[in-house]
């Protein structure tokens, strides 16, 4: 897709560089390249999970590849790395999850090394084969094109086509009537009254609530209550197809019905009066988790599907269990958890997740249940999900005046793609563990989840009490969580994570048709601002729904048109 209208962000490397860039060694005979130097590295990266100040897997990294690394550790904030680059302190190797916007963006500043597809190809063979082989990647390469320069390492991750769950307090649906899971909008609406209004926790006080929404997320109020903006066929921050068209979320007028809907439900008290301010999601917080959990909202869907895994592991369900012993049975064996002195086995429930609410088959108690989203007045239903986008590995401006250290570079990343053992070492540092010998060969139908993958058997890491989330140290390695072997690597646990992702979350979906960022879209950066006021304001019953014309036709002229307008021209691009 060269030629698309990125040619304002693409600057002349070049002239950063000494005036030319270096052609890419033909191979790595000619390019000195050689695992017996001992190359410097300043790498930089996000680990959400892994921070302990103990990095074992750094010091495997080092003494396995031979190689010094200068560990920038970033702890998620790109922050952090935007005021690196700022003063100009570049790092070789940059690994944050960066998005297409985030590229285009880092780019633009100039602080990127070119990395031609050939390059790729010659030195990185088996990443090309092993982590890209399986994917149909007809695509892949034209969201890094730079006016016919790639300027990232792309990565994949097979869960962008699994949408955020929706889970039930299934106790509560049986004690005010309902044998089934609510599947249209009406049914919705009839079990979020009866959440609020027929005393679902048996407490004899009129205390709890359907539903809350993320209220403290940074991109707030970007997909909040997407399943019931969804039902009207349309999502307010998102571009959607409308008669071979892009329409921006917000003009469609079924955000106008959707917005009428959620005023009238808050009036109602369908909804918590805390969503503009509730906790997303944190551990040791009374977050949105710990209100479901805790009989005070009845209905999530603002967690990713993982967080609803029925191991003991997900977000939600850790903390469902904490207040539930009598549930435990559903997540383990024995009433432990996989540390020393407890040898509880994994109980893989066969559905992977509850689908169904059955009283007879669980009395007493029932667990929360996984649903649809609603289907709306016209049939309309669904949530946005990403689709297989790619996100980056990037590397700093001054390794093209350093070829032989590039290579070398890449050929370490080479490595921890396509070698199984390699990529759990640099994921977790298993050379501390030297006892560790527990591996498993658990052959699995990857099924519609991972259809563009290849059908295959992968070694499996047992659960055996050394690799907690956060025992391993830091990880080096940029393709942990961005490769198939991620979840298989966590045993039983990631192998039912996977499935339950697949059981629960790949249906009711839908694709975002645009995935590239638009050349106007830093320009027009706070254009959404008067959307979002008028998304408060009706919600909360301060503003009229039919303001919304006026509002709509103002972010047309302010700018609104001119981004329609690129959005299409991208889009027929993409057909």
């Amino acid at each position: 897709m060269t030629g698309r209208p990125f040619a304002r962000w693409s600057i002349a490397i070049a002239l950063l560089v000494g005036g030319a860039l270096i052609a890419p060694a033909e191979g790595s005979d000619e390019s000195g390249a050689s695992a017996e130097v001992a190359y410097e590295y300043d790498w930089a990266t996000w680990n959400a999970h892994r921070r302990s100040d103990e990095n074992h897997a750094k010091a495997w990294a080092e003494d396995h590849f031979n190689i010094k690394v200068n560990w920038i550790r970033l702890d998620n904030q790109v922050e952090k790395l935007n005021v690196l680059l700022a003063a100009g302190d570049i790092p070789d190797l940059i690994t944050v999850g960066m998005d297409i916007a985030g590229l285009a963006t880092y780019v633009d500043q100039g602080v990127l090394a070119e990395l031609p597809r050939s390059m790729i190809e010659e030195h990185m063979p088996g990443y090309m084969d092993t982590y890209l082989g399986g994917f149909d990647a007809t695509d892949l390469w034209s969201f890094g094109d730079f006016d016919g320069r790639n300027m990232g390492l792309p990565l994949l991750h097979p869960s962008g086509i699994a949408r955020r769950a929706i889970a039930w307090n299934a106790q509560w649906l049986l004690n005010t009537g309902f044998t089934e899971i609510p599947a249209t909008l009406d049914e919705f609406e009839a079990a979020f009254r009866a959440f609020r209004n027929d005393d679902p926790d048996g407490n004899g006080s009129r205390d709890t609530y359907p539903m809350t929404a993320p209220g403290d997320r940074e991109d707030a109020p970007k997909g909040f209550f997407d399943e019931f903006f969804g039902a009207f066929g349309t999502f307010p921050y998102e571009w959607v197809e409308k008669d071979g068209k892009l329409v921006y979320g917000f003009t469609d007028p079924g955000t106008k019905e959707a917005l009428a809907l959620l005023a009238r439900w808050y009036a109602e008290e369908l909804i918590d009066p805390e969503w503009v301010t509730e906790i997303a999601r944190k551990d040791g917080e009374n977050d949105v988790s710990w209100k479901f959990a805790n009989d005070k909202i009845g209905y999530v869907s603002t967690l990713g599907a993982g967080d609803n895994q029925w191991d003991g592991n997900g977000h939600l369900n850790r903390k469902w269990a904490q207040f539930r012993e009598d549930q435990w049975p559903y997540v383990w064996t024995q009433k432990c958890r996989p540390e020393p002195g407890c040898e509880a086995e994994m109980w893989l429930h066969e559905h992977l997740g509850f689908k169904e609410i059955d009283a007879s088959a669980h009395p007493g108690y029932h667990p929360y249940v996984n649903g649809e989203p609603p289907v709306g007045p016209r049939g309309d239903a669904g949530m946005p999900v990403r689709g297989l986008v790619p996100v980056y590995v990037a590397f700093g401006r001054q390794l093209e005046r350093e070829q032989p250290k590039y290579i070398r570079l890449l050929q370490v990343l080479d490595e921890i793609a396509s070698d199984l053992d390699v990529y759990f070492e640099a994921g977790k540092g298993r050379r501390v563990f030297p006892d560790f010998e527990s591996w498993v060969w658990i052959e699995w139908d990857k099924g519609p989840l991972f259809r563009y993958n290849q059908w295959t058997p992968y070694r499996l890491q047992n659960i055996d009490n050394y690799f907690g989330d956060y025992s391993g140290g830091n990880s080096m390695n940029p393709f942990w969580g961005f490769h198939w072997w991620y979840e298989p690597a966590n045993g039983p646990a990631g192998l039912q994570r996977m499935r339950t992702v697949e059981h629960i979350a790949s249906s009711g979906t839908v694709e975002r048709p645009l995935k590239l960022p638009l050349p106007s879209a830093v320009e027009y950066a706070d254009l959404d601002k008067s959307l979002n006021e008028l998304f408060y304001r009706v919600i909360l019953g301060q503003q009229n729904v039919e303001d919304w014309d006026s509002v709509v036709a103002t972010w047309r002229s302010n700018g609104g048109d001119v981004l329609t307008q690129e959005a299409n021209e991208m889009f027929a691009g993409m057909k």
